[in-house]
């Protein structure tokens, strides 16, 4: 990336390795940093990040992160970020830090910035469906799941003297022979994976129980897919049913039994996460969506947002504004 790394910069980074994101900037012109950036997609579902920058500006980039794991080896600098409703700051003023964020569902990730802030840093993400694919076995999916994607959590990751070796090698990886240097980058990310996941991941131990939802129970996998787009698109149960050949009552009860919830809740459920979405990425006013979620009164839209969500949709806007996180 160029030396001077504009807000609309990141967006198109962002969107290449298939992430979709708001940079709440006052222009898509606004200088947000500057340095080298790059966002680099090892393979389908895994990709690295990599950062040596000053941030020019106060402001924040928010973005939909799948489920997956992100491991981050922060060399320089400092960062600030918020997921799942909490703020997390680390700074490597005393040395190199490591940090892994779990996210085991679907979530936005704001990142705040700080003019003058200097920023080293690598980040290697591998999303849920990509870890499930390595696998060689349903026991070993349920397993990574149990031990891995369990809960949301942001863990400190010991940073032996091999890790933080392999973090330096990936960031100053010489690119300049473009034949090789994909495939040698690739080998020491996924070392570096090796060493961090394998810190979470024994065979030997008892994991924490955790909801498993691998295949849905009497539907196939393409019925399934057919069904969540169906949704997606307001189709009647009539509809939806007649689609998919069974009776309204054999999709309400097949669907009960697969996601443990109805499907006038979970209809109700993706149109509020649809909303929150487009308050933070797209930047539309509460107003908007509301409309979007099929409400005809903000107010209980404000209502069923809040019950859901636990907090309120301006709360939530403030949250991912760059603000201080005693203001947060």
């Amino acid at each position: 990336m160029t030396t001077c790394i504009y807000a609309d910069d990141l967006s198109y980074a962002l969107q290449k390795i298939g992430l979709e994101s708001r940079q709440h900037s006052p222009s898509q012109q606004t200088r947000v940093a500057q340095g080298h950036l790059s966002f680099i997609e090892l393979q389908k579902g895994c990709y690295l990040h990599r950062a040596n920058i000053v941030e020019n500006s106060n402001t924040s980039s928010s973005a939909i992160l799948p489920a997956g794991c992100h491991i981050t080896v922060l060399l320089a600098g400092a960062v600030s970020f918020r997921v799942a409703q909490k703020r997390y700051h680390f700074s490597a003023d005393k040395g190199p830090v490591a940090f892994v964020n779990i996210v085991n569902k679907q979530d936005i990730f704001t990142r705040f910035m700080q003019d003058g802030q200097p920023v080293e840093k690598i980040t290697l993400s591998c999303e849920r469906s990509w870890f499930l694919q390595k696998m060689a076995s349903e026991q070993a999916c349920q397993q990574i799941d149990k031990q891995l994607f369990h809960s949301q959590h942001v863990y400190i990751t010991p940073l032996t003297p091999l890790l933080l070796q392999q973090a330096k090698t990936i960031a100053n990886h010489d690119d300049s022979t473009p034949f090789l240097a994909p495939l040698l980058l690739e080998q020491h990310a996924l070392a570096l994976l090796y060493n961090v996941i394998s810190q979470f991941y024994h065979p030997d131990s008892k994991p924490n129980q955790a909801h498993y939802s691998h295949a849905p129970v009497q539907a196939s996998e393409a019925k399934l897919s057919a069904l969540l787009l169906l949704l997606e698109q307001d189709f009647t149960l009539s509809d939806i049913a007649d689609q998919l050949g069974v009776s309204i009552s054999t999709l309400q009860r097949n669907f009960k039994r697969s996601f443990n919830t109805t499907l006038k809740q979970y209809v109700k459920i993706k149109r509020l996460e649809k909303a929150r979405k487009a308050l933070l990425i797209e930047g539309l006013t509460i107003g908007e969506a509301a409309y979007l979620a099929k409400y005809t009164h903000v107010g209980n839209f404000i209502t069923a947002f809040k019950k859901h969500f636990d907090i309120t949709p301006m709360q939530l806007i403030k949250l991912h504004r760059n603000t201080t996180p005693e203001q947060a």
